[in-house]
């Protein structure tokens, strides 16, 4: 799978509210009682880019 962003320069600039406990678990904090923190914080970020970039996908 390939993935292509157009129009991105990579300097802009894309805010994402997140928990505390989101933000340090994206820095490698591990919340055993609710492993779920993690993979909320990446879908947010990653929900994020798309709205802010057109992304294609292509799979080969």
């Amino acid at each position: 799978m390939h993935t292509e962003v157009k129009g991105s320069q990579g300097t802009e600039k894309v805010l994402v509210e997140l928990t505390l406990n989101e933000a340090m678990a994206l820095t490698g904090v591990r919340f055993n009682e609710d492993r779920e923190v993690a993979a909320s914080a990446r879908r947010k970020l990653n929900s994020a880019i798309e709205r802010k970039y057109e992304i294609e996908e292509n799979v080969h």
